[in-house]
């Protein structure tokens, strides 16, 4: 999560301008962040239903996202993107069913 702090504090990031690129990084930026989370929280939360773990999940990478494009939009240069934070929630989900929904160890 510093990571992507400091990542959205700059006014520019370098890489390549290829068409929708970003859209690509932000969903593995925010699968691992998916996959961390669960590392982290999963353990702790066996006893809870599958339902309410998925919720979880999503919901703090979905306020994650969302107060990171908030962040973006008082940078210079910067700007908050809806499609980022669909990009974001597109990786995050798509990690955090695979965490709660098999029998992978996270």
């Amino acid at each position: 999560m510093a990571l992507n702090v400091w990542l959205s504090h700059q006014p520019q990031l370098p890489g390549p301008s290829i068409p929708w690129i970003d859209k690509a990084e932000h969903a593995v930026f925010f699968g691992i962040l998916a996959w961390l989370l669960a590392r982290a929280w999963l353990p702790v939360l066996s006893h809870r239903p599958p339902r309410d773990r998925l919720v979880l999940l999503i919901t703090v990478s979905l306020l994650w996202a969302v107060s990171d494009e908030i962040h973006q939009s008082f940078i210079p240069g910067r700007s908050a993107d809806a499609l980022d934070v669909m990009a974001d929630m597109a990786g995050a989900v798509l990690v955090a069913t695979l965490c709660v929904g098999t029998k992978i160890k996270p």
